[in-house]
Parts: C-alpha cells; structure tokens; sequence
C-alpha cells in the first residue's frame, strides 16, 4: 500500500513538475500573465503537498517553519483565506531554472567531452597539487555549464589520476577539488541559480555581476592552488610520489583539442547571448537563461546527431531529475510564500527601519554583515540559491545605500563561501555519494579553504563599497 502511494506521489511530482517547467517557458515566450499565474500557483501549493512529505524530517522542519510565519503574518493582519493561495506560485521562474539546468549536461555527455579531457591530461598530470588544481578548474568549468552534475562526471574524468596515490593523498585531493570547484563556479555562473536570482531580485547590471563573480572565482582558484601546493611540498609522501613517477604520455590530435575547445567556446557564447539578449529584449535574466539552455542543449545535441539519445537523456531528466529536485522544490516554494506575504502583508518598513539605524552604525561595513548572514544560511541546510532569493525579497538594499551589483555579488558568493564545509550543503551532499564517504569526512577537509573564502569575500566587498559606494 505505501509503495502504491509513493509510486502515485512520484508520478504526480513528475507531471505536476514538468506542466509547471513547459508552462513557464509558454509564458515567457507568448507573454500570457493572468491565466498562468493562476496555474502556477495551484501547481505549486500541490507540489507543497507533495514534496513535504517526501522530504527528509529536517527540510520539512525548514520548510514548515516559514509556512507557518507566513500564514501567521496573514492571520495576524486579518487576510482572507480566500486570498492565501496568491501568495504561492512567485518561486516559479526559480523553479523552472532547477528543472531546466541540468539539460545543459546532455550534449557534453552525449559529444563525449569528458573522455576527451581524460585523455589529454592522462599522464600529463602527476604531481598531487598539479592533480587537485586541475581537478578543482575542471569541475569549475564543467559545473559553470552542468551545475551540480559537474561533480559525478568531473569525478568519472579524473578517478584514475587519484586511484595512482596513497589512500591519504587520493582523498585530500577528492575531498576538497570537486566540492571547492563547484561552489566556485556557482558564484558567477548563469546557469547557476544562485547568481540568477540575485540579479534578477536586485534589478543590478548581469554584466558586472557575472564579470565580478568569474574574476573572484578564478582569483580563489589560483589561491588554493598555491595553498594547497606549499602545504604539500612539506608532506615526505607527496615527495615520494613525484620522484617515482614517469610514464610517456601518448600523443594528442588535433581533433581532441578542437574538443576541448568547444566547451570552452560554448561557455563563452552562453554567456554573451545572455547578456546581449537581456540588454535587447529587455527580458528577466533568468528568463533567458532559461531559454538558451533549452536552445543551446537541443542545438548542440543535434549537431552531434545523436537525436535519439537526446530524447532519451531528456526524457530522464524530466522524469527522475525531477525526483531528485523534490527537496528544493519544497524549500523554493516555502520560502517563496513567506517573501511575499511578508514584502505584501508584512512589516517590511519596520525591517527598513532597523536596517537603516544599523547602517548608521556601521557604516560600509553593514555589507560584510550581509554576507555574514549569508553564510550563515548554508549552515542551516538552505540551498545558497533560497538565501539569495529570500534575502534580495526581504532586504530592502536601498536603505543600506549598497550599490545593487554588490549587494548581489555579496549574496551570491557569501551564500557559497562555506558550501563546501557545510555538511549540509547541496555541494558536500553531493560530492558525498559520488565518493561514497558521510559528509562530514569532506566538509572537514574544507574548513580552511571556507574560511579563506569567506574572508576573501568580505575583503572584496569592502573595497567595492569603499572604492564605488
């Protein structure tokens, strides 16, 4: 009987899911408002019901805690009932991003990119600090493009260059590359759904966002390779390591470069369309995003030809990719919920007020509180995508006199500065069943690079909000 009615739950999810992506995306492109808007609030209060339930104990506390905050708003300002169900449906442009995104997966896998590296750095690369920077820029660029299924393919890549180390050495390196070159790119990626929903909630230029966002991220970068490569120059087994290593690497084609090159080519091309086309049509920018991604899948797929496979890998995205989002689904719409009814119903200018006396009081330093907070919420087991939205909701920026491009870069890489030492991170819960390790075993291995991180992003925020306030 209960596997009949987690079967039903399951297909429902799946439909409800898929009629709540294809609807947005009919809107966006037929401008239709009133009628959708309707739907997609009736979609996500059933979506609520069944996701709540399918849910761990711990996201369903989450989720229950701002449910009731907002429905209390509501009762406590004497809302009719009749009027609560408007307040759902306002996540569904987030919603549609964390069911489109991971199609950008399907031509890289489909085209084979992942071999190709393997190829290309296969004895190449054997230095241990050599391994984990690659490791780490690889899943960067990969998860810039596949979000969060970067980590199962960087590691189905890369396995080989670590298996060749002691067990020690091996799981330093896994431990910290794909957690710390995931969370890395979702501080400046589109497809990201962090950085989408603080531009987009902030009204800020996307231009400068992501620009800033890539450069901090690759600054991160080359400053953990460094760290990482004089902490190992000190270990004696690394040393072993590198003196007896040598095999002759065989030789690369011209075809195998022009590989890589594509990736690299069609990162650069997501990004330009987005911006060109936010700045031209004028549309949302995670509208578009939304609308390249499923352009760009489609049209890269067929021009490898593999059209029956692509509709096979879309199918399983759209089936149980959309299983696996089913906590996120839960949070997005909670959350979503209480952002309204407090923007709408609550005491946002009370809030103004105490945000204002406490910009008084520090000053420009009131931004490294916002992105204390911000870390904060990854602690808690929030997505760093739900803190950006139910801050820039919330946070009335104007009243901080905080530029909206650093209040959104704040947000976005304060959200993801501690992703991967939280144990509760969507980044470590992640990384931790590709490597089949408990959480806690590679967010302790991140500790200092979070807190590097962390205070990297306050530094730089601090010179922004000084230098351009």
């Amino acid at each position: 009987m209960l596997s009949k009615i987690s079967d039903l739950s399951d297909r429902l999810l799946i439909i409800l899911g898929n009629m709540l992506a294809i609807g947005y995306v009919i809107k966006i492109i037929f401008t239709i408002n009133h009628f959708m808007n309707v739907l997609f609030s009736g979609i996500s209060i059933l979506l609520l019901f069944i996701t709540f339930f399918k849910s761990g104990k711990i996201f369903s506390i989450i989720a229950g805690i701002f449910l009731s905050l907002g429905i209390w708003i509501l009762i406590s300002n004497h809302t009719s009932f009749d009027e609560y169900w408007s307040y759902f449906g306002t996540s569904t442009n987030i919603l549609t991003l964390l069911i489109i995104a991971p199609l950008f997966s399907i031509p890289i896998m489909l085209g084979a990119y992942h071999r190709t590296i393997e190829i290309i750095f296969r004895n190449r690369i054997y230095r241990p600090n050599h391994v984990h920077g690659l490791l780490s820029f690889c899943t960067f660029a990969l998860s810039s493009l596949m979000s969060m299924a970067a980590i199962a393919v960087s590691h189905s890549i890369f396995h080989n260059l670590t298996r060749k180390f002691p067990k020690t050495i091996s799981e330093r390196i896994e431990f910290s590359s794909y957690a710390r070159g995931n969370a890395l790119a979702l501080v400046w990626s589109p497809v990201g759904v962090t950085v989408g929903a603080a531009v987009s909630g902030t009204h800020s230029n996307p231009s400068l966002v992501i620009g800033l966002g890539l450069s901090f991220a690759l600054f991160i970068i080359l400053i953990d390779y460094l760290m990482v490569s004089v902490h190992m120059k000190k270990s004696k087994e690394e040393v072993a390591v590198i003196s007896n290593h040598y095999v002759d690497p065989e030789p690369i084609s011209l075809r195998r470069w022009l590989s890589l090159m594509t990736i690299a080519l069609v990162i650069f091309l997501f990004v330009i369309a987005t911006l060109l086309l936010h700045h031209l049509w004028g549309l949302n920018i995670i509208d578009v995003v939304i609308l390249l991604i499923i352009l760009f899948s489609f049209v890269w797929s067929f021009i490898l030809r593999k059209y029956r496979k692509f509709m096979l890998q879309l199918k399983l995205k759209m089936t149980t990719g959309i299983r696996l989002l089913s906590t996120q689904l839960l949070l997005f719409i909670s959350v979503g919920f209480f952002t309204q009814v407090f923007i709408k119903v609550g005491h946002i200018d009370q809030l103004t007020i105490i945000l204002e006396n406490l910009q008084q009081t520090l000053g420009s330093f009131i931004i490294v509180f916002i992105v204390l907070i911000a870390a904060s919420g990854i602690q808690l087991g929030l997505s760093p995508a739900l803190i950006a939205v139910l801050m820039v909701e919330t946070i009335p920026y104007e009243a901080l006199h905080i530029r909206p491009e650093w209040f959104a870069f704040a947000i976005a890489a304060g959200a993801l500065s501690l992703a991967a030492a939280s144990p509760f991170s969507v980044t470590v819960n992640t990384v931790s069943p590709v490597l089949k390790r408990i959480q806690t075993d590679i967010s302790k291995k991140n500790y200092g690079f979070s807190i590097m991180m962390l205070c990297m992003v306050n530094i730089w925020v601090l010179i922004l909000q000084f230098l351009f306030p």
